[in-house]
């Protein structure tokens, strides 16, 4: 009996080192086998949420971490054995992937690496892509020159590129806007007229569909004078508007797009 309960911890013991035994965290750069990737981290304030025509509210946040760039083909593919991506490098955001999938792949990364990673909130999101505490109020996400800071329709051939080519936004943060959109972990929903000041809002409890955000390499086409957008018809004004760090889309949570990909997130243990 001795023997069996040795054994038994034994197997645990191991099941549990190699299940993180690759795994070498360096400050907020983590490697998993032969591949790294960065959290950054960003301080918790307030700002408001939205725009004119989704009605801006305060939102109250703690500090938390997110990457420092998309998810990279390379990241999915060690963790999920495959690679959906439609054009197809190492460097380049994964995309094609559905917002079930994205929890698919955080699930197995947590197990391989002992981290609890998620999709950002929508408020963590759009705090980050604005700057946080360092914003200087830029449009897009760390600059108010798109070429600057985004891939899109005029400048990336019509391709998704490799990450962190494009200048960083306030906090170090790449392709926050362009190259593709990204998965938030909330339900979507109109933000209402009499909104009240959140303190770290996870969105609706349940809903038809996922929020994503920032805007695609194919993006930035010129839209007709009137636009179904948001779920609702509104007017819009820029050719970049999708790229705006206020900007907001949804989809279904099994919706495989070739504009959609994801960030990572992780909070902060108090």
């Amino acid at each position: 009996m001795k023997n069996y309960r040795f054994f038994f911890s034994s197997l645990v013991i191991a099941t549990l080192l190699c299940s993180c035994h690759n795994v070498k965290v360096e400050g907020n750069k983590f490697t998993l086998e032969n591949v790294s990737f960065e959290m950054v981290d960003v301080e918790g304030g307030q700002f408001l949420m939205g725009d004119t025509t989704d009605f801006k509210h305060q939102v109250t946040l703690s500090s938390y971490k997110i990457g420092k760039t998309e998810v990279t083909q390379k990241l999915w593919e060690l963790v999920m054995g495959s690679n959906p991506s439609e054009v197809i490098g190492p460097d380049l955001p994964v995309n094609c992937v559905s917002w079930d999938q994205c929890q698919e792949f955080i699930s197995k990364l947590n197990k391989m690496t002992g981290y609890n990673f998620r999709l950002p909130t929508e408020a963590e999101w759009e705090f980050a892509a604005r700057g946080g505490m360092k914003s200087k109020g830029y449009v897009f996400s760390g600059s108010n020159e798109i070429d600057e800071i985004a891939w899109y329709s005029k400048n990336s051939n019509y391709k998704p590129q490799a990450v962190a080519k494009k200048k960083p936004n306030e906090l170090g943060l790449y392709d926050m806007s362009g190259n593709v959109n990204e998965w938030c972990n909330d339900w979507f929903l109109l933000f209402d007229k009499d909104e009240k000041p959140a303190n770290n809002p996870q969105g609706p409890q349940e809903g038809g569909k996922h929020v994503y955000r920032g805007g695609a390499y194919d993006g930035g086409l010129s839209y007709t004078s009137v636009a179904e957008r948001w779920g609702r018809t509104v007017e819009i004004n820029s050719y970049y508007d999708e790229f705006f760090v206020n900007n907001r889309d949804c989809a279904y949570s099994n919706a495989k797009r070739k504009d959609i990909g994801l960030r990572l997130a992780l909070s902060i243990e108090e």
